[in-house]
Order: structure tokens, then sequence, then C-alpha cells
């Protein structure tokens, strides 16, 4: 169990962490999406699927979770305590 006091800093660099690790994700995903939304991926088989949405659905979903994560660490600073 952690120290009431010490809970808001240890929140606070694990968000920062998060933030870091899901903005990296995002930004690296984006060459790869971009890429395959200008070919017009698909795949090979009797029946062709895009690959790009499942592609975009990775960029999109790291950038909204690294906005939750800044969101969540604002409120951990603005309040001095963590939700939990």
């Amino acid at each position: 169990k952690i120290n009431k006091r010490l809970r808001p800093a240890v929140d606070s660099v694990a968000c920062i962490c998060g933030i870091v690790v899901t903005g990296v994700l995002a930004w690296y995903s984006i060459p790869p999406f971009w890429h395959s939304w200008n070919i017009r991926e698909v795949t090979m088989g009797i029946v062709s699927f895009p690959i790009y949405p499942a592609k975009f659905i990775v960029v999109a979903g790291s950038g909204l979770l690294m906005g939750q994560m800044f969101l969540y660490l604002l409120r951990t600073v603005k309040g001095g305590q963590s939700s939990r």
C-alpha cells in the first residue's frame, strides 16, 4: 500500500510513462497506416478485406488512450489525489 502523500507523485510518474509509451505507439503507427491507406491494402484470398481500417484503429486508439492519460494526469496534479 502506498502512502497517501506519495500516491499523487507515483500516479503522475505512471501517467507520464503511459503518455510516452502510447504517444510513441501512435506516432510510429501513422506511417504504416498512411501507406496502407494510399495503396488501399487488402488481404489476399477468396474475399478481400481492407487492412487500413484496422491500422487506423491502432493509431486512433493509442491517441485516445494518450489523451485519457493526460486528462488523468491533470486531475491528479490539480487535485493532489487520484480517483481510486
